[in-house]
């Protein structure tokens, strides 16, 4: 199946006249947004359905339609549940197994940072196992402007750093981000949620260099911090720590952090990237440790008090 017609294929299957033939009558009468999530997830977890071969090599673009409404980003106000996620991939091809294993791993940050649909749909992205060098991504548009970004890739230090100046690099903000990995099945999951406003940029040309990315590709952002940072560090447990980071939110703050932080050989587990009137308040659930304070000034202007 080629890239144009496996993105014709995501499109006509989620919308809303294909959705009702082919999800059945009892999903056709139920909550429409609740079943568009369904639907998304059926996506992912089907396409191969046990076929050899990687998943095919492009950035998907999803638009999803609900009544003539596209997604609505819900921040979230209180943490998913393993049960409620697990009960969302019950249909769909990806092992029980699999599912119990990604959920029993899955960080308390992780959970708290988008409702259970969505990340449901993120972890369908899991499955099949990546190939090597393979990685996933998908985007598609919120209501009221604005997209969503979920990457797929095998972990590495540096791996979010290096996606979040591929945005940077475009001029793209990130308002809201998810981040979690699984060390013991070789995967990284980042979702990240793109404002709107300013030029749009070419989606799929922007998954090709995601694609393509490596610690030695990865474009060097020029980030001048705006204001004075505040970076806070919990007490060391067996070397894990919560990094909290309060800065003017800008483009490029996702990727100064995340750099300085691989560069010191801090590796981030998972992360709820959030914030609201204009200041970013980022949470970094890591392992290793180094000067937070330096991050702080790293992070803020020269002379901001």
């Amino acid at each position: 199946m080629s890239a144009a017609d496996m993105r014709k294929y995501l499109r006509v299957f989620v919308t809303g006249g294909s959705l009702r033939a082919g999800a059945g009558a009892a999903d056709a009468d139920a909550d429409a947004d609740a079943v568009m999530h369904r639907a998304y997830i059926r996506v992912f977890s089907q396409y191969r359905g046990g076929r050899p071969g990687p998943w095919p090599p492009f950035l998907a673009i999803v638009t999803r339609h609900s009544h003539g409404r596209t997604q609505r980003h819900v921040p979230c106000s209180t943490m998913a549940s393993a049960t409620e996620i697990a009960a969302l991939l019950a249909d769909t091809t990806m092992p029980n197994k699999l599912i119990d294993e990604l959920l029993a791993d899955a960080s308390s940050l992780w959970l708290m940072s988008a409702p259970a649909p969505l990340l449901a749909s993120d972890i369908a992205l899991c499955y099949p196992l990546l190939e090597p060098r393979e990685v996933r991504a998908v985007v598609y548009p919120l209501e009221g402007g604005g997209h969503r970004l979920t990457v797929v890739a095998h972990d590495r230090r540096g791996l979010l750093a290096d996606t979040a100046a591929v945005l940077a690099a475009e001029g793209l903000s990130i308002t809201a981000a998810s981040v979690a990995t699984w060390v013991s099945h070789d995967i990284a999951l980042h979702a990240v949620i793109v404002p709107p406003g300013g030029q749009s940029p070419l989606w799929p040309d922007l998954g090709a260099r995601l694609r393509a990315l490596t610690a030695d590709t990865a474009p060097t952002v020029a980030f001048m911090p705006a204001g004075r940072a505040l970076v806070t560090a919990s007490a060391d447990v067996s070397d894990h720590r919560l990094v909290t980071v309060t800065a003017p939110d800008q483009v490029g703050l996702l990727w100064a952090t995340c750099r300085w932080l691989a560069d010191r050989g801090v590796n981030i587990q998972s992360a709820r990237v959030g914030g609201a009137g204009g200041v970013a308040e980022d949470h970094f659930f890591v392992v290793g440790n180094a000067d937070f304070d330096e991050l702080a000034a790293h992070l803020s202007a020269v002379g901001a008090a």
